[in-house]
């Protein structure tokens, strides 16, 4: 696999970030949802990125995931469960590029 410039943006983003949300991801580095969603679908089958559900965020979080959820994403309550957030996967390593440090995660 071969990794583009947007690639490398996009992993910096996300080590300073921790964790984006799809929408954040897309309006950032690409001209489309759909766009976004197969390039990423390739990175974390790559292991570089994750996705996980939003949810998990409760455990490390200080503040309530649902209000995140409600105000980044427009979720609603019932509809939290349904949303993803991505942050750098397993096979992220330190020998990327000066400026992509790795971002710790308890998760």
């Amino acid at each position: 696999m071969r990794l583009t410039d947007r690639d490398f943006d996009m992993l910096r983003y996300l080590a300073d970030q921790g964790v984006a949300s799809a929408r954040q991801l897309a309006e950032k580095f690409f001209p489309s949802l759909a766009r976004f969603r197969s390039r990423v679908w390739v990175l974390c089958h790559a292991g570089l990125v994750e996705a996980m559900p939003i949810t998990t965020l409760k455990e490390v979080s200080q503040m309530s995931y649902f209000n995140t959820a409600r105000d980044v994403l427009g979720a609603s309550r019932t509809d939290v469960w349904k949303y993803k957030v991505y942050r750098l996967g397993p096979r992220y390593k330190k020998k990327w590029p000066s400026g992509v440090a790795p971002v710790p995660w308890t998760g």
